[in-house]
């Protein structure tokens, strides 16, 4: 949302893992996806800026633009109305309409908006706000002096996603886009094109692996190795027994999510569920989701659309792919 034009890169700073991709344009306007790396992330400052520098190194990005996402509490995301004005009268209107609308004090953060929809028969227009804490952002401008990069874009990981999104062809029906990173879910429910719903919500990838770290008696580095290796949403295992509480209250979340929506805008239904981030990987958890539901759900793969044919470790590309949507849109921003 914040941010000047240029030709940049997207580096999704995750909690638990740093992505970063690069995306050209190739013949006849076709994106292709051209590097990618990820790394873990160890805990504190320290290790953000290590995960950074080594993803940056070992991508051969040579770039030094970069355009990074923020998430959590200190980023608030409104829909609101107005009646029907100019970009520039909104320009005036929308710090008076943040101060009625933000849990913040006005002066301790950084606005942005966007015009999503002018109904002309109404006089009236539906606008994104979009509030974050100027701690927050001065916390990440801080660790890209720190690797040496500089941030030509910050915008919220929800809207990066969605960008990444707007690559599908299909865009006449509502869904849901569920990315699950490591201490937040986030829910971001689009019709035809348009975000009508933004919300996070938790159990998160951490809280899954505290499940199993607790139920299991390991300590915390064994159980995220047994999530990623033999975690499953479906079963009869110790494993399964150990996530299915915690996977219940996922589903749980998400329903009274989908319910309020569907409550507020009545004939708005939402079609089906695209559910992406590192949660994505735990087997069978589409399925598992589309039963609790009553909705179809799929992992969402963001390298549709992408040319990604002169990467050479393509296998690795597609493990990796439901991790990347945040960082693909980041780099869809100037591709």
């Amino acid at each position: 949302m914040f941010g000047k034009p240029g030709n940049v890169v997207g580096l999704d700073i995750g909690s638990h893992t740093v992505k970063v991709v690069e995306i050209e344009k190739g013949l006849k306007g076709r994106k292709s996806l051209s590097k990618f790396s990820l790394a873990r992330v160890t805990p504190g400052e320290a290790g953000k800026v290590a995960a950074v520098k080594k993803v940056m190194q070992e991508s051969g990005i040579e770039s030094d633009q970069v355009a990074i996402a923020v998430s959590g509490q200190s980023v608030i995301v409104r829909y609101i109305e107005l009646p029907e004005m100019s970009e520039e009268e909104v320009k005036n209107a929308i710090k008076y309409e943040a101060e009625r609308h933000i849990p913040f004090d006005i002066e301790e953060v950084v606005l942005d908006f966007q015009v999503l929809e002018r109904a002309a028969d109404l006089r009236k227009m539906r606008v994104l706000l979009v509030a974050v804490k100027k701690d927050l952002i001065d916390g990440y401008l801080k660790l890209m002096e720190a690797t040496g990069l500089n941030p030509a874009i910050i915008d919220a990981d929800s809207f990066a996603l969605l960008n990444a999104f707007e690559m599908r062809e299909e865009k006449k029906e509502t869904v849901a886009l569920v990315n699950m990173g490591a201490k937040l879910t986030n829910i971001n429910i689009v019709r035809e094109g348009i975000p009508y719903f933004t919300r996070d919500i938790s159990p998160a990838g951490n809280d899954i692996t505290e499940a199993i770290q607790k139920n299991l008696s390991l300590d915390l580095p064994t159980a995220e190795k047994r999530k990623e290796e033999d975690g499953e949403a479906i079963g009869d295992s110790p494993l399964f027994k150990a996530l299915n509480p915690i996977l219940e209250d996922l589903a749980g979340e998400l329903r009274r999510s989908f319910d309020y929506y569907e409550n507020q805008t009545l004939e708005k239904i939402i079609n089906k569920v695209l559910f992406s981030g590192g949660g994505a990987q735990l087997k069978d958890l589409d399925k598992f989701l589309t039963k609790a539901l009553g909705l179809p759900v799929s992992v969402w793969n963001p390298l549709e659309g992408l040319d990604t044919s002169s990467i050479s470790n393509g296998q690795e590309l597609e493990k990796h792919a439901p991790l990347l949507g945040v960082a693909i849109g980041l780099a869809l921003r100037e591709a």
